[in-house]
């Protein structure tokens, strides 16, 4: 690995310069040893070294792991949405991701490296640390290494900044029960509690006593009141173009779900063996 390179262009020369020679990047860059490949290092520099203090920009970070095979690595970093900014191939047992951290000084990006490598282990990748510093160096696609191509795989994918991906991981670890879909706890209730009075209440359940009280009292005015306390019911709503919506929009599209909420009820109180009167209103 170098210990400095050229490290005086900025990337607005270097771009000119691979135009200029689109086919020879040895022309810009120079020629590099076959065995060992390039790198580049991605956070801008200052021109006067290669230093952590050098940085001008803490813009991105390196993930980089060797224990994984490489198609799983990808499925990876795809399936937890990381703000990568490129994803290359090294030549050898990994794939290096450039991940979007947007930092505003070096200590607010050792953070969230830290935060970023932690969330990592927790999900079954071990992660090179040593690679944490913000002059770290990556390889550059485009060269070959011990007659493996350093290969560009993806440009831009997951989460489009670091700020976006905290609101995945916040909602992905929102300790909340997974959703469980209407059709398959109808064809499967939960197990009733053993029955007191047959009929009419179970364990754990609550029961009104109301003097006087007749069924052939109940007019169209009556009204009864179960105890709903232990169930949820989670409509599903259209939110495609989720962008475009505001709080109105998605408040009328729960609006529009009220006849499946009471047809859903009224199929979960017949499972619950709940009373059934003509001219009654439920609440």
């Amino acid at each position: 690995m170098p210990s400095k390179g050229v490290y005086d262009r900025t990337a607005a020369e270097l771009i000119a310069q691979i135009r200029k020679y689109p086919n020879d990047l040895g022309a810009t860059i120079g020629d590099w040893k076959k065995d060992c490949g390039a790198w580049i290092r991605f956070n801008p520099l200052d021109g006067m070294g290669v230093k952590n203090e050098n940085v001008t920009r803490f813009t991105y970070a390196l993930v980089e792991s060797d224990d994984m095979p490489i198609p799983e690595q990808d499925a990876l970093y795809r399936k937890l949405e990381l703000p990568i900014a490129t994803l290359t191939h090294s030549g050898g047992k990994s794939l290096h991701a450039i991940v979007k951290v947007d930092a505003e000084n070096h200590e607010e990006y050792r953070k969230r490296v830290d935060f970023l490598y932690d969330y990592l282990e927790k999900n079954g990748l071990k992660v090179d640390k040593q690679n944490r510093n913000p002059s770290r160096l990556s390889r550059m696609p485009g060269v070959t290494r011990n007659g493996q191509m350093q290969t560009l795989i993806a440009t831009n994918i997951g989460r489009r900044s670091w700020v976006d991906w905290l609101d995945y991981v916040e909602g992905a670890d929102d300790e909340l029960p997974a959703f469980t879909l209407l059709g398959e706890a109808l064809e499967n209730p939960p197990k009733l509690p053993n029955e007191l009075i047959k009929g009419v209440l179970r364990c754990g359940h609550k029961m009104l006593a109301m003097e006087g009280f007749s069924l052939g009292g109940l007019t169209e005015t009556t009204v009864i009141y179960y105890d709903l306390s232990c169930l949820t019911w989670s409509p599903q709503i259209d939110v495609q173009n989720a962008e475009k919506l505001d709080a109105e929009d998605i408040v009328e599209k729960l609006k529009e779900c009220g006849s499946e909420f009471l047809d859903w009820l009224e199929e979960w109180l017949a499972l619950r063996e709940g009373g059934r009167y003509d001219r009654v209103s439920v609440y």
